[in-house]
């Protein structure tokens, strides 16, 4: 009898995520930049998991929560259409809600409505930023 062997998934996943991250700009910076990048955004990670981590979490505080981000996705839709002029500031009005959100609740919420906040974004508006080595130097 032939033994059927399935294919090993985590270790494919693991391969490819790995693969996926060697691949990220970060790691082509000089060595202090670098670590100063990834120590600064996992101490963010370690204090978003530990402020989460001790909320208590209410019903209010999470549909207030909730309608602040319907908020800051109102004002993302409604810019998204909106052509600037190339070298202008920008019309972005998103940090108005984290700010809203880190006044009016605790700092769980105001640690983490940029995820979701950013996530959104990302998936709805287009982005026209140049990509690759010719951002204005040279």
């Amino acid at each position: 009898m032939v033994a059927s062997r399935r294919p090993d998934r985590a270790g494919h996943w693991l391969r490819a995520t790995r693969s996926q991250i060697g691949k990220w700009p970060v790691w082509s910076l000089d060595e202090p930049l670098r670590g100063y990048l990834i120590g600064i955004t996992a101490l963010a990670v370690a204090l978003t998991a530990l402020a989460t981590a001790d909320q208590a979490w209410q019903l209010s505080q999470v549909l207030i929560f909730v309608g602040l981000l319907v908020c800051g996705i109102v004002a993302i839709e409604s810019t998204r259409g909106v052509r600037e002029v190339h070298g202008t500031v920008g019309r972005d009005l998103q940090s108005v809600w984290y700010l809203a959100a880190a006044i009016t609740l605790p700092p769980a919420y105001a640690m983490l409505a940029p995820i979701p906040m950013a996530a959104y974004r990302l998936w709805r508006v287009r982005s026209t930023a140049p990509t690759g080595p010719s951002w204005g130097m040279g």
